[in-house]
Order: C-alpha cells, then structure tokens, then sequence
C-alpha cells in the first residue's frame, strides 16, 4: 500500500538566501496595539492565526463579536442554523450564534448544488465560505506572514451579479475596489444554484505585508450576494502552473517564500523542466534560513503532498560554502501510517552552492542537486 505523505525542510545551513524587510507604519503599529479580536478556534481548528503563504479560509475571520471583528447587515447567521437546519453536526452549526453567514459546499445532493457542470472550477466538498453579503459589510482574518514583502492572491468565490470588494492591512487601505466577476450563466436550469458557480479570480491583487502578524479586513463595496471561500496568497512573482503540469508533479504554490527573480534564479528556466531525468514544476523558491543568513524562517511544516505514489524526486541548492559531506539541512516525510523518514541533504552530494543548469547532471555543472527517495513503499 502506498501513502499519502507531508514534507518539512529544515535548514542548517544557507538556502536561497535573498530577502526584503519592510516595517510597520507608526498607525498600522497602532492599530495591532489596540486591536482586541483574536484569530479564530474552535474544536477542530486550532491552528491559529492563517499562514501566508497559504490559503487563508474566510470562515475562520477573528473572534471578537460585531463591530470588532465584523459588520454584519443582521445578527442572523443565514447559514448555519437557518439554511443549514441545527443537527448537532459541525458544519450546520459553525459559528451559528454570530452574525456573518456561513455554510459550506454541497456534494452528492440532488440536485446537484457545488459541484453542479456550470462551474469553472471544482470547489472542495465540505468547505466553508462567508456568504450572504451585502454592502457595507466586512470581516477581520489574523495572518502570520512567513517573511515581509509582496504577495498576490487568489480569490476562490462564487457571483451572481458580479460586485466589488477592498482589502485593509492592518487598518490601512491597501486596495482600491477590486473586481468580482459574475459566474451567472444563462444556461442554469436550477435558478437558485446561479449562487453556487464556483470560480477563482487569479492574480486578484497584489498586497505589500511586513513579517509576522497583521489583520486583514475584507470589505464588501458593490452588489454582494457573494460566497467567499478562500484567498490563496504566494509570494508575488509567481506565475500561475502551467497547463502542462500533469498532478504527479507537486504543486507548491501555497508554499513558495519567494519569487525566481527574487532569488536571483530568473535565468532558470520556469515552467515544466527535466533535470537529471526527473520532471519538475519550476515557478518559485521554498527559501530557508541558515546559520549565515539574515532569513528567519528555519522550517517549512506541514506541505500535504496529496498524491500517492512510488518515487519521490527533489530539486534543490545552496547559497554558500560548506564543507564537502556536511549536512546542511534535510526533508522530513511523515506517512499516513505514522512512518516517517528523514532524507539529509549533504553538501556535495545532493546540494552544493551555484545556479542550477538544464543538464543531466546539474549537481556537477551547476550546483542544483536531484535527490530521489526510492520507492516510497521502502520509507
């Protein structure tokens, strides 16, 4: 049997080592002082303020109540308890006693609702959104953001009539009105499910966060009548995934800390590439601190691989001398059967400091190195 596994990189030593910091403004600095909402719990969620890079779940805005952690037009929760009668279960009750609507995506209904053929993308089943919106509404998220700089963001939503919205950072303007498209279709036979085409908006806007925590405020200007599910940001920088990448190879778009051009790799060729004969999505960096760096982000936990498969390929390299054979940081594989294995990267061998090349052997020529786990049955 083979299983669906998580990476961490730990880092010992110096990987991709380009930064830029960015300080708070004295207000923004004010506004964290003051602020009393505190990022989302409950049973199930414990994870506290939403990472960035990451998808962040608009669902999980702070708590703190109306007026502080959110506006709401009723103190009804439309969803939860309403539309979503009140069984006990989790999702039917999810923060049924405040006042932003909520509910979560449908499967295996009939009719069909979030996984109906007029949607341009598959939602996940079970996930919840901030629906119901109107107008002069909005809702605070707590985020931790790994390092200070640019990120973009996705928008996973669904729009009947199409409308706009605004984000804050840290009770600071930092868009103007962005633009929601409808994802009405005249071709829908079922009129109420003209809420329930889900769509994303790639690329939606660009947001300049400094390290750590902050509060983003997300603002309902025009129409409403949205589903809100989740903002995916990455570093900016990075390209979308291209067609080509088939799903055996691992997207990381969640998890990138920074941009080629970033980390002085523009000359890498992006898109789908082949070194060492393995075949990889190149659109970003996963960039670790070492012992000689500035960056202080030591650790990325927590990478769902969600394919199951029976060879493991990485790529990697170094900013920096070490000495031959030393190890300078490692992966660690976590098994659904609670296995786990640690692949070392040792300089020299599988990483070494330079730019990668196209090559068949890239370690030699150009200091990437390919690592294989071997057949993941053998973990």
């Amino acid at each position: 049997m083979k299983y669906p596994f998580l990476f961490s990189a730990i880092s010992l030593f110096s990987l991709f080592l380009t930064f830029s910091a960015t300080s708070l403004c004295a207000s923004q600095n004010d506004f964290l002082l003051h602020y009393k909402g505190t990022p989302y719990l409950d049973s199930k969620y414990q994870a506290g303020a939403q990472k960035i890079p990451g998808k962040v779940l608009c669902a999980y805005y702070d708590l703190g109540g109306e007026g502080l952690t959110y506006h709401d037009s009723d103190a009804v929760n439309q969803g939860s308890g309403v539309l979503n009668p009140a069984d006990g279960s989790y999702l039917n009750e999810f923060r049924m006693k405040e006042g932003v609507d909520t509910s979560y995506t449908k499967f295996k209904t009939d009719p069909i609702i979030d996984n109906n053929p007029y949607n341009r993308v598959i939602p996940p089943p079970n996930l919840l959104y901030v629906g119901w919106t109107l107008p002069g509404e909005w809702f605070n998220i707590t985020v931790d953001v790994a390092e200070a700089g640019k990120y973009s963001t996705d928008l996973l939503y669904t729009s009947n009539r199409g409308g706009t919205i605004s984000i804050d950072v840290n009770g600071e303007p930092a868009t103007g009105p962005l633009t929601i498209l409808s994802t009405a279709d005249p071709a829908e036979t079922v009129a109420w499910r003209q809420w329930h085409h889900w769509n994303v908006a790639n690329n939606l806007t660009v947001l300049q966060l400094p390290k750590g925590k902050s509060v983003l405020t997300v603002h309902i200007l025009t129409e409403g009548m949205m589903n809100l599910a989740t903002f995916d940001f990455r570093r900016a920088g990075i390209p979308l995934r291209s067609k080509q990448a088939i799903p055996e190879l691992m997207d990381f778009n969640s998890y990138y800390t920074t941009s080629l051009e970033e980390g002085h790799l523009s000359s890498l060729p992006h898109g789908v590439q082949a070194f060492d004969r393995a075949a990889f999505d190149i659109r970003g960096i996963i960039q670790l601190a070492g012992s000689q760096s500035a960056i202080h982000l030591s650790a990325v936990n927590g990478i769902v691989l969600d394919y199951k498969g029976e060879k493991l390929d990485f790529l990697q390299g170094a900013v920096g001398q070490a000495k031959e054979d030393a190890v300078i940081g490692s992966y660690l594989l976590h098994y659904a059967d609670g296995e786990t294995k640690r692949i070392p990267l040792v300089y020299g061998r599988n990483i070494k400091n330079g730019s990668p090349q196209e090559s068949d052997r890239p370690l030699a020529t150009g200091g990437f190195g390919v690592s294989g786990c071997g057949s993941l049955k053998e973990l």
